[in-house]
């Protein structure tokens, strides 16, 4: 079974007066919550993705600082995803390239080889980093995963959908080493 017909299924119990063949698991501009269990809302945060090469180039005075290439996108934030997670339209936006293939497990159980991009400048409530990210098919909702939360010093509250900085950290994250 796929996970379109899991959620299609899901669909039917939660709303079982609604007619809907076509599944809305990856159209990002469906309104997801209204779909998820009674009580449950998904938690979505705003991420700005800076091209990290364009920034080293602006400031070698190669390119000018208009040149450089970045995009404010909505995230999912999902504590357990591994890391970021963009859709390929952004990475094509971005114009960062492919430098390695990891497998990836999906929510539905499955393995997949996934492209991975970078470098990528990923700033969040002020507070940024550098990074990768696995590439997701066009039309898909970018992924906010645990590892960028942890080291960005983030906090998810569930209850009210809100992503807040660290209260015990508020000028920054304070790293472990």
């Amino acid at each position: 079974m796929s996970a379109c017909d899991a959620h299609r299924r899901e669909l039917r119990d939660l709303h079982p007066n609604k007619k809907s063949s076509e599944c809305e698991c990856y159209d990002r501009n469906s309104p997801r919550a209204r779909t998820d269990p009674p009580g449950m809302s998904l938690v979505m945060t705003k991420i700005k993705l800076t091209n990290s090469l364009d920034l080293s180039d602006a400031k070698r005075g190669l390119i000018t600082p208009d040149s450089i290439r970045s995009v404010e996108i909505e995230a999912m934030v999902d504590t357990g995803a591994f890391g970021l997670c963009i859709p390929q339209e952004i990475v094509d936006l971005l114009g960062v390239q492919a430098f390695t293939q990891r497998p990836a497990r999906t929510a539905d159980g499955r393995t997949i080889e996934v492209p991975v991009v970078g470098p990528l400048d990923l700033e969040v409530l002020g507070r940024s980093m550098l990074s990768d990210a696995m590439v997701l098919p066009r039309g898909t909702q970018a992924l906010l995963g645990a590892i960028p939360l942890e080291y960005m010093d983030l906090v998810v509250i569930p209850k009210t959908g809100d992503v807040i900085t660290n209260p015990a950290h508020p000028d920054g994250p304070v790293y472990r080493i």
